[in-house]
């Protein structure tokens, strides 16, 4: 589990190397909408417009981050027990991903998905033997009640 969790951190905190070719902005993660009431389900959908497959976590592709100190930082969610094998979403496909609670009223938060391409199929992301990674992130979206302040 710790060499998971160290794993994972190294991935999304991976240089972008490949945003400067322009890899990153070709794989699209969206949410439903910009306004999520506490409680609510964000899906988020990631659009793979390289010309090649992407793979993503098995278990916990999507990771909330919530706006803080002028940073994202991720939040805590579901707990994996097992990395789980990479999920592959091939050129031109899109695959929807579900986050239970998209946080308290008054956060500004976005979803990140890290990603990689080149790999080895059938194994966990993390030993996929990708031969690059990158890291795709929505747009930021409020959470409030509708007719609140900031939530309109």
């Amino acid at each position: 589990m710790r060499m998971y969790v160290s794993v994972l951190s190294a991935v999304l905190m991976l240089p972008l190397a490949a945003a400067a070719a322009g890899e990153a902005d070709s794989v699209l993660v969206e949410t439903n909408r910009s306004l999520y009431e506490p409680g609510e389900v964000v899906e988020a959908t990631v659009t793979n417009k390289l010309s090649e497959t992407i793979y993503v976590e098995g278990c916990g592709a999507a990771v909330s981050e919530r706006l803080e100190d002028e940073a994202y930082r991720p939040v805590p969610g579901q707990p994996c027990v097992t990395e789980g094998k990479a999920v592959a979403i091939a050129s031109g496909e899109s695959r929807v991903f579900q986050l239970k609670d998209p946080g308290k009223s008054g956060d500004v938060r976005r979803v990140s998905v890290a990603f990689g391409w080149g790999c080895s199929e059938g194994r966990a992301l993390s030993q996929a033997r990708c031969k690059e990674f990158s890291t795709g992130v929505s747009p930021s979206f409020r959470v409030g009640r509708r007719g609140e302040e900031g939530g309109k």
